[in-house]
């Protein structure tokens, strides 16, 4: 049994050896998953998001590259004065660097640094896992954690999002650990390790925060665990760099103070759709089974420390979906944070599933049984990750490199385009600004913005710096906003256009005119 001492639950069933031959086909297993279509464009995920990182990274690498080309110097400098930086640019930075050992540009070394991230976080959840559950559960977590498709998709993202579970997991794991033997530098620990974490991405904040208090309400009262002086250190040390770099962000610094209005959409927590699409979310992420199963195995938990980790655990994340409203109903990988607590939540269940397993007589069929276990969840895993063909989107890849040659890599170019123009400003090397889809204007609409006509919002666009060109790679998106394509055909002559883009030019008198 596990103590408040935090003396782990003894191996039942499962020898040593065993346990460590299961836990490393699972690792093994979950890193063949995550080589599969290393080399694709990121179009499997997020792929707005992913090509942004990779015009940061890029924008990084040509910059400390003293022989680039000074043309890419100056489209590099020009993304970086129009992408808004959102979070610390760690990774970018780490990709950058890498990128430079290389020789040459390869974004699938991207990749590379996620999987790691994300493997080794596997390692800090299966430590979590030890300290509240017996071995045989967590082999379950880890095992979920690892091979769930979902996960792997996730994983291989080049976004700050696995760095960020990597650190989320190191410190719930020392944390715990701080909890089981309460020490200034086991506190001190905890708070860097948090601080990390949110210094890489804050939505990290409730979750750890939940739990901390969860635990040290456990060990003190309420009043008490608010004031004692490990608690107070705690926050201490964990907050200010994180308070330091996103303030500075939201007074303008950086590109966080544009997108303050969607953090603090409070309104729609009293919107049902919130609700359903938030739950829809859940449920592709995780799947209806194992967050019945997640659920029904956190009331199985034994009281005291495992019982009172995995109360914070949740708790921490339904505050993280009040604090975030917007993101948790239309980003599936806000959601991330739910799969380490799924993982621990289905623990007390599959502990008794490798149990009966174990117990299979003769031994040796049950430890087959095991094994085969494990090759069928890497196998589910491999056929359900949704990976993307890259030709698919050759024909994509294509036009994004002709209109950068047409527009002779402008810096000065507007797009209305997918993957909110990363895409096209990565393949075809164009700097510019994005033009809002009919669905960021019903977003701006639920902010309570103003109302803004073409003309307006378009010369408020070109005001910085002005603008030569217009590009629209999402014809169907132009349709669909009829007054703005009744404003560009009737105002600006067209440099090109064939069926799947068409390229407006707004140089010269026509353009003085807009």
């Amino acid at each position: 049994m596990e103590t408040e001492q935090g003396v782990p639950y003894p191996a039942t069933g499962l020898s040593r050896r065993t346990r460590l031959l299961v836990a490393g086909f699972l690792f093994v297993g979950a890193l063949e998953v995550r080589l599969a279509h290393f080399t694709d464009l990121p179009l499997d995920f997020r792929s707005n998001r992913q090509y942004r990182c990779a015009v940061l990274a890029r924008s990084f690498y040509v910059q400390a590259t003293p022989s680039s080309p000074q043309w890419q110097k100056d489209l590099s400098q020009a993304n970086l004065k129009t992408l808004e930086i959102l979070e610390p640019p760690i990774v970018e930075y780490l990709v950058a660097a890498a990128y430079r050992l290389a020789g040459r540009e390869h974004l699938w070394i991207a990749r590379i640094f996620s999987v790691v991230f994300w493997l080794v976080g596997g390692v800090f959840l299966l430590g979590i896992a030890r300290r509240i559950v017996s071995a045989e559960g967590a082999l379950c977590s880890v095992g979920f954690y690892l091979l769930w498709p979902f996960a792997v998709t996730a994983s291989r993202s080049f976004q700050p999002d696995p760095l960020m579970m990597m650190l989320l997991l190191l410190a719930l794991l020392l944390m715990l650990r701080h909890h089981e033997r309460p020490t200034v530098r086991g506190v001190l620990g905890a708070a860097l390790a948090a601080g990390a974490a949110m210094f890489v991405k804050p939505v990290c904040a409730p979750v750890i925060f939940a739990t901390f208090a969860a635990l040290a309400i456990r060990r003190h009262t309420l009043s008490g665990a608010l004031i004692q002086r490990h608690s107070l250190l705690f926050a201490a040390v964990s907050v200010p760099l994180c308070i330091a770099w996103y303030l500075r962000a939201l007074l303008g610094a950086g590109g966080l103070h544009s997108q303050a209005h969607t953090f603090l959409m409070s309104n729609l927590l009293l919107e049902s759709f919130f609700w359903k699409d938030w739950f829809g979310m859940i449920l592709e992420v995780v799947g209806p089974t194992f967050l019945i199963a997640a659920l029904a195995g956190s009331v199985l938990f034994r009281p005291g420390t495992p019982r009172t980790a995995i109360i914070g655990l949740w708790v921490g994340y339904v505050l993280f979906g009040l604090v975030f409203p917007y993101h948790m109903h239309t980003h599936n990988y806000y959601q991330l944070q739910l799969l380490p607590i799924v993982a621990l939540g289905v623990a007390p269940i599959g502990e008794h599933v490798l149990r009966d397993l174990v117990g299979v007589r003769p031994a040796w069929l049950g430890r087959l049984a095991l094994a085969a276990l494990v090759l069928a969840l890497t196998c589910f895993s491999r056929l359900m990750t949704p990976y993307m063909a890259e030709k698919r989107y050759v024909d994509e890849v294509a036009d994004a490199e002709k209109i950068g040659q047409l527009v002779r890599h402008s810096t000065r170019a507007i797009f209305l385009s997918y993957h909110y123009g990363n895409a096209l400003s990565y393949h075809g090397r164009i700097a510019g600004l994005y033009w809002p889809s009919t669905q960021d204007l019903r977003v701006y609409r639920m902010e309570g913005r103003p109302p803004e006509d073409v003309a307006s919002r378009l010369a408020r666009l070109r005001e910085p710096n002005g603008a030569d060109y217009f590009i629209v790679t999402d014809l169907g998106e132009l349709d669909r906003q009829s007054d703005l394509k009744e404003f560009l055909t009737g105002r600006y002559p067209k440099l090109a256009q064939t069926e799947r883009y068409v390229v407006f030019d707004m140089r010269g008198s026509a353009g003085n005119q807009g």
